[in-house]
């Protein structure tokens, strides 16, 4: 960020970094806006996707066992 400030070229960084312009132009507009600490934002699930809950082994198991149990 501090060479893009200083006047460095986006080309120039694109090639050395490997990403996108668009992705440079973020990292700058993300540090004007919100300092350096937007460039390490948290990690997490997205939005709108859900996790589905899942039962512990044991349990099912034992459902299973006492279903066929019932047949």
């Amino acid at each position: 960020m501090l060479r893009l400030e200083a006047g460095a070229p986006t080309s120039e960084l694109v090639k050395q970094l490997g990403v996108r312009q668009k992705l440079i132009y973020e990292w700058l507009s993300g540090c004007r806006e919100q300092g350096i600490a937007s460039l390490n934002p948290e990690r997490g699930p997205k939005p709108g996707k859900l996790r589905m809950k899942r039962e512990p082994a044991g349990d099912t198991f034992s459902q299973a066992k006492a279903r066929l149990a019932e047949l």
